[in-house]
């Protein structure tokens, strides 16, 4: 279903046309800063306790409840939560259809889970459950999951799912069980299937596979000492087994029946321990064992990089996936083996039970952009009746990655029903936080209950169960948070809001964290890294958000409209810490209003409003006094610029944390001869001008502030940031959108010499002398505009900056295909022509 356009806004000049186009926006404006050498990590193998995502509440009284999981990893908490499903609804004595969406941004994952969701859907049409069939077949489950190699058998059992999938997907036939696969993710299957299919993959063996997993998991494997202790001396055995061996064994039935030889090898060798044994064994399943291929991702293999896939400890098992499905373990001795087949056992029975009744819809991609499709309806060809909103979003560590609290505010609460909850777990930087009140403040401004409700139209309601402890610390805990606002279109609720000069504040302050983040004082440093990989897109987002919980479009409008025109008045300062302490915020109360410039944002700000305009649920209006042009959409264009990784220091690059910054270099010497020291771009890009430079603090060994006419003067005219880019790794090219006016500006001979001053992408009338005086300025400048990219991290300058001219930027193509739907734009818009007044909003959800 595409977007519903005669229900989207109409604003000034703006008509339906293709820079209409929601799904076109999402598409080509990246979510977040990229990151310079990206390969996305791919954990085939979990380390979460299996926790069911339903409850009885929901499901006695919902008709089609509904599960959003992102970040999905190896599937072990949706298998949870089918299990405890059954269990709810032979309680209640009801049934229910449900719909669960699985979403992650890697393809592996998603082709992985249909795998094995395919499996388990056979295992659970079996009528005897007791047969070889069925044993085989749940081995075969057991080693897709928990083993990186597995015996001839089970790799037959593996290879025929990998063919009736890509049979399936490649001629447009349903797969069963209730496994949907959109068409535009079809390729991305088809591509990974055909790596997994055997003898496709030359580059691993069975050997291999075990070495690597040895040397990737000597920790791991130290780990392992304790986990199995408490259990059966089988368990106990298993483990010995397994690091000694790097191996899972299936029962002694099985091995008995399909590896007699095998079998014997195993009792010589646990009756000795003997080298000469160990490699016997060791010989046979390299001869007679089978890559689980399912543990690889091509995407590394191209890179030639030793994946992270096969460090990973199975006895995890024992506990994680049994305490919180409320799943009994098996009697007797049990093995780790008769551990996993249990659980999926009991999965394949869930799953026959609601046969018919569940759909498993999977999504690829990155978790922002899915919610943002789904909530302007533009992911074609879902099947009939999914939902777009949900009960329940559970979202992994996602947001360790995409802007913390704030992507589950702003991502996953507009998927959410009234009352609907969404849960996260902190990894990345678990041991940063000591408090919730800390976490909230640093990723959304936002340090107790009543701001979270105001601003964020939620509440926090505390940590999931933990098994290990009651009470446990924020890095061992699912956070879990609840939507309390109405839903977007029901009327404001002004009990529930901020106060409008409140909120005023709020934004620049939320303003200045997106795009002046503080140093880090400790950059990279495992479990104590906050980045901020948010662009100036997420500010859009926001203010739709905050329209969204019922402020006025005036007060947002003002917000909006004030930075544009570069005149911010305010109480709030950029950030001083990372984290960003509640007393530092609650400082801004008694601050004196001041005069703050961000000029250096503007111009990307405003190229953002004329795209995002149409799809705000308001639209700038008369609340400013000072009047302010966007560019037309079809003077907004596709640059590319050659950025070659010149410089010495090429460490840290894969957080997304860079972004991308033009300079006037006359201006930029100027600065460095005048003050005699070395600066950082966090220096002159800071409004403030009374904080000590923390790069000539360190270099110089005094306090020095970088103040004067200078440091204006490069601020306000000669510094130009994007962080909505992208980075191409293998051509090192970066990419954006940007009004021509602005590059005009920079390269005067590249098309009609734009205004003065980088804020400005309008096109001027007239040559009074001011005009021509301005003209004659861009002349003396040509050549002198630099380009580079910058961390925002330690905001050092990472890529040495090139000369921005004809010979290194490209123009690529406009925004807009269609000219007759840019109508209104030649000229651009003008601010303060602009009024729709409060309506308006985007009823689609």
């Amino acid at each position: 279903m595409g977007v519903n356009e005669s229900k989207l806004p109409r604003a000034g000049g703006f008509k339906k046309g293709d820079h209409y186009d929601m799904a076109k926006l999402l598409e080509r404006l990246p979510p977040y800063l990229p990151s310079l050498a990206r390969i996305t990590e791919y954990y085939a193998f979990g380390h979460d306790q299996a926790h069911p995502q339903l409850n009885e509440d929901i499901i006695n009284s919902t008709e089609n409840p509904s599960v959003f999981f992102t970040g999905i990893g190896d599937g072990r908490n949706l298998y949870a939560t089918l299990m405890t499903t059954v269990e709810y609804e032979r309680t209640l004595g009801c049934k229910r259809a449900y719909h669960f969406t699985i979403n992650d941004i890697k393809p592996t994952i998603l082709s992985r889970n249909s795998i094995v969701l395919l499996l388990l859907d056979d295992l659970s049409k079996l009528p005897n459950k007791a047969s070889d069939q069925s044993d085989v077949l749940l081995a075969s489950i057991f080693y897709v999951f928990a083993g990186i190699v597995m015996p001839a058998w089970c790799s037959m059992v593996l290879q025929k799912a990998i063919d009736l999938i890509f049979d399936a997907l490649s001629s447009d036939e349903n797969l069963p069980g209730g496994i949907t696969i959109l068409v535009r993710d079809k390729n991305d299957y088809r591509k990974i299937l055909n790596s997994w299919k055997e003898g496709a993959n030359s580059m691993w063996n069975v050997q291999l596979m075990l070495d690597v997993q040895k040397a990737q998991s000597e920790y791991t494997l130290e780990g392992l000492a304790g986990n199995a202790s408490g259990y059966s001396p089988n368990v106990e055995e298993d483990e010995k087994m397994f690091k000694e061996l790097g191996l899972l064994f299936p029962s002694e039935k099985l091995l008995l029946k399909y590896e007699p030889v095998l079998h014997k090898l195993l009792v010589k060798y646990k009756a000795a321990r003997s080298a000469a044994s160990k490699e016997e064994i060791l010989a046979y399943v390299q001869t007679n064992w089978r890559v689980n291929h399912t543990f690889l991702d091509p995407v590394w293999d191209a890179q030639k990089v030793l994946s992270p896939l096969p460090t990973h400890n199975p006895f995890d098992m024992i506990d994680r996936m049994f305490t919180l499905s409320d799943l009994k373990r098996p009697h007797g001795r049990p093995r780790l083996f008769d551990h996993g087949t249990k659980f999926f056992a009991s999965t394949a029975s869930a799953m026959g039970h609601l046969r018919g009744r569940v759909v498993y819809e999977m999504i690829i991609g990155d978790f922002s952009k899915i919610a943002q499709e789904l909530k302007y309806e533009t992911v074609e060809n879902r099947i009939r009746d999914s939902p777009k909103i949900y009960d329940r979003v559970h979202m992994s560590n996602v947001p360790d990655y995409i802007g913390g609290l704030f992507s589950g505010i702003v991502y996953a609460g507009k998927l959410l029903k009234p009352g609907g909850t969404f849960g996260f777990r902190i990894i990345y930087n678990a041991r940063v936080w000591t408090s919730i009140s800390g976490l909230c403040n640093e990723y959304f401004l936002a340090n107790d209950q009543a701001m979270l409700v105001k601003l964020g139209g939620i509440k926090y309601l505390g940590p999931a169960p933990n098994v290990y402890c009651p009470n446990p610390p924020l890095f061992l805990s699912y956070l879990d948070w609840q939507l309390v606002s109405l839903p977007p279109h029901s009327p404001p609720q002004p009990s529930l809001l901020f106060s409008l000069t409140d909120l005023t504040t709020w934004l620049y302050a939320f303003f200045f964290k997106l795009l002046l983040p503080t140093h880090q004082l400790t950059p990279q440093i495992v479990g104590k890294t906050i980045n901020s990989p948010l662009n100036a897109t997420a500010f859009f987002h926001l203010l739709t958000h905050l329209s969204e919980l019922g402020y006025p479009a005036s007060t947002l409008t003002k917000g909006l409209t004030t930075i544009l025109s570069n005149r911010i008045i305010t109480p709030a300062r950029p950030p001083r810490t990372r984290p960003l302490q509640v007393s530092e915020v609650r400082l801004w109360n008694g601050n004196i209003p001041k005069k703050l410039s961000v000029a250096p944002f503007i111009a990307e700000m405003k190229t953002l409003t004329t795209l995002f305009l149409p799809f705000l649920p308001f639209a700038p209006h008369i609340k400013t006094r000072t009047a302010s042009t966007l560019p037309s959409a079809s003077s907004i264009y596709h640059y590319s610029i050659p950025l070659p990784r010149s410089l010495s220091d090429q460490n840290n690059l894969y957080p997304p944390i860079f972004i991308l910054v033009f300079f006037l270099k006359p201006l930029y010497d100027a600065v460095c001869n005048e003050h005699h020291v070395e600066f950082d771009l966090h220096d002159i890009l800071d409004p403030e001008g009374t904080v000590p430079s923390r790069t000539a603090q360190v270099e110089s060994g005094r306090n020095v502030v970088l103040r004067g006419r200078n440091v204006e003067r490069l601020r306000d005219e000669g510094t130009l940031v994007v962080t909505t880019w992208e980075w191409e790794q293998e051509q090192e090219v970066g990419s954006f959108w940007i009004g021509e006016g602005v590059m005009d500006r920079m390269m005067p001979r590249m098309g009609a010499a734009g205004e003065k001053g980088l804020a400005g992408t309008g096109k001027r009338k007239g040559k009074g002398k001011e005009n021509k005086k301005k003209e004659k300025s861009s002349r003396m400048e040509e050549g002198a505009w630099m380009v580079g990219i910058w961390r925002n991290d330690t905001w050092e300058n990472v890529v040495r900056p090139v000369t921005v001219s004809e010979k290194t930027v490209r123009k690529g193509e406009s925004w807009v295909t269609d000219t007759a739907a840019d109508e209104g734009h030649s000229e651009g818009v003008d601010l303060k022509k602009l009024s729709i007044g409060s309506g308006g909003k985007y009823l689609g959800r």
